[in-house]
């Protein structure tokens, strides 16, 4: 079991220096085995809406809440499918 963090989250959203360790890491890594507590949800939120990128938050909420995933048939660009 893994607790990812925000920042790991907000790496591969932002497409930040280390992503391709981020996706890497959510491709090798059954999203069952994947947690995610309510505040990095929230900082993740507050993080892309600070930003200006509300599209990105609801696609990883959607993805993260709805189908236990990020990126599989979101449109969202972020290549992770499991």
């Amino acid at each position: 079991m893994y607790l990812v963090d925000s920042n790991v989250w907000l790496e591969l959203l932002l497409e930040q220096d280390q992503a391709g360790s981020a996706r890497a890491f959510f491709e090798h890594t059954p999203s069952h085995q994947l947690f995610l507590t309510d505040f990095a949800f929230h900082s993740v939120g507050v993080v892309l809406a600070r930003l200006g990128n509300a599209e990105a938050f609801l696609t990883f909420a959607h993805d993260t809440l709805s189908d236990g995933r990020v990126g599989r048939g979101s449109g969202s660009g972020l290549g992770v499918s499991r």
